[in-house]
């Protein structure tokens, strides 16, 4: 994902200028587009002042948890995270008590005719940076962050920098341009805090659609208007915001194969046989087939010399092999291996994402299956 987007100087007019350099290359990536007279058009994008004129309409306001305590448990209300996101045990030094900690860095949108429930949520974190951050930000993105954050409170700095983390509207309301005014409301709260920036670890959320693409280069792709091509990082320049950088590592999901089964509801697939193109022919395909059946067949045997070996239980290696693996890539395992390629993707931990493609030992041409990289 890109590293940081700086959302400009808090009290000036947007920096629309793209910035994208891939530290995975050593900043041989390096793109810098001015958007010249432009800036005066995107101050106020047509998007973000049809969404002000509706919501104002419709009596929608801002204020953070400090301001309105007694609304803080309606931010629990909705969660449009995917159970297996909400695993990242760095995001718990911030969300487990992000309430009685950062009251005023969260922020909620409020319809005043829907009482007893909020329209949209965002969590922004302070943070000690000394680095000119037009330049420089956290290569570990949204935890790295997180944990900036954490250790300047138990030090008891209030921080200079401060970090959006997450942005989320009621499904309902979705579309109608509710993000940007968000968005535009952080950065607000923060220059009303005394920061002079705002600063944030941006998913994009168009990048599934160039699975190919490496992110540094779709991070600065543009439209032919000269605007990002993805949505939410547009929505962030325009809003004043610098894209200083990719972050190469953002977030870590670590857990078992049960936890993994549970979020998923898939299998965990933990070793494929893989081979070059040029060596995958449906008789080397054979051959390995053959040898996992002959293996299957001597579990008894295979167990009774690993039992001298490692000083296990026979009966225990036996009930491992034959009751705790599947060693077919039938249509459920390939479903969760799949599904494991694509939430790496989506996580930004694959530069590329392609197509798994199988060969049978029956002689058939090699199939694909969608989503896993080679």
């Amino acid at each position: 994902m890109p590293r940081e987007a700086r959302i400009g100087e808090a009290d000036q007019l947007p920096r629309l200028v793209a910035d994208v350099r891939d530290q995975q290359a050593l900043g041989v990536v390096r793109q810098q587009v001015p958007l010249d007279d432009m800036d005066r058009k995107l101050a106020e994008p047509p998007l973000v002042k049809r969404a002000l004129e509706t919501l104002k309409g419709g009596g929608i306001i801002t204020a953070t948890v400090a301001q309105r305590p007694d609304l803080a448990p309606l931010l629990e209300d909705f969660n449009p995270w995917p159970r297996f996101m909400q695993q990242d045990p760095v995001g718990s030094a911030y969300y487990s008590d992000a309430v009685t900690a950062y009251p005023e860095y969260i922020l909620l949108a409020i319809d005043p005719g829907r009482p007893g429930e909020i329209a949209a949520k965002g969590y922004s974190v302070p943070f000690t940076w000394d680095r000119d951050p037009a330049t420089s930000l956290p290569e570990d993105g949204w935890d790295d962050v997180i944990l900036r954050a954490a250790c300047d409170r138990l030090a008891g700095r209030r921080g200079n920098l401060v970090s959006a983390l997450e942005i989320s509207i009621r499904p309902d309301l979705r579309g109608q341009g509710l993000s940007h005014v968000m968005l535009n409301a952080m950065r607000a709260n923060a220059a009303a805090l005394g920061f002079p920036s705002l600063v944030a670890p941006v998913r994009p959320n168009g990048k599934h659609l160039f699975p190919e693409m490496p992110i540094a280069e779709y991070a600065g792709l543009r439209r032919d208007d000269g605007l990002l091509v993805d949505p939410w990082l547009r929505a962030h320049v325009r809003a004043g915001g610098v894209i200083v950088g990719v972050s190469a590592r953002a977030m870590a999901i670590a857990g078992t194969i049960a936890e993994w089964r549970e979020w998923t509801g898939l299998p965990a697939v933990l070793a494929l046989w893989v081979a070059r193109r040029d060596v995958a022919t449906p008789q080397i395909a054979a051959d390995f087939l053959a040898s996992k059946n002959y293996g299957l067949a001597r579990i008894p045997e295979i167990a009774s010399q690993a039992s001298e070996e490692l000083q296990l239980p026979e009966e225990a290696i036996v009930s491992y092999l034959r009751d705790h693996i599947n060693f077919d890539l039938d249509a459920q395992n390939l479903a969760g291996l799949e599904r494991y390629y694509q939430e790496c993707a989506a996580a930004g931990l694959l530069d590329r994402l392609r197509p798994l493609e199988l060969v049978h030992a029956a002689g058939t041409e090699a199939s694909r299956a969608t989503g896993a990289k080679q």
